[in-house]
């Protein structure tokens, strides 16, 4: 049985999350081509203070 969306996103935030050992941000989008899901996602490389100067980086996985 195939993933849903939501799953799929559920499922490339973790392991991306997993793969750096970075804090997740927010999910950035979803697009569905020819090779499949690219799920974007931001993460937190470094906190700083005001947590607006807070470093994202993107990340793209496909499923």
């Amino acid at each position: 049985m195939a993933l849903t969306v939501p799953k799929l996103i559920e499922k490339a935030r973790k392991e991306i999350s997993e793969l750096t050992g970075l804090e997740l941000s927010s999910t950035v989008g979803a697009l569905k081509d020819e090779k499949g899901w690219h799920i974007t996602v931001e993460l937190i490389e470094k906190h700083s203070t005001p947590d607006q100067m807070d470093i994202l980086a993107s990340y793209e996985a496909v499923m």
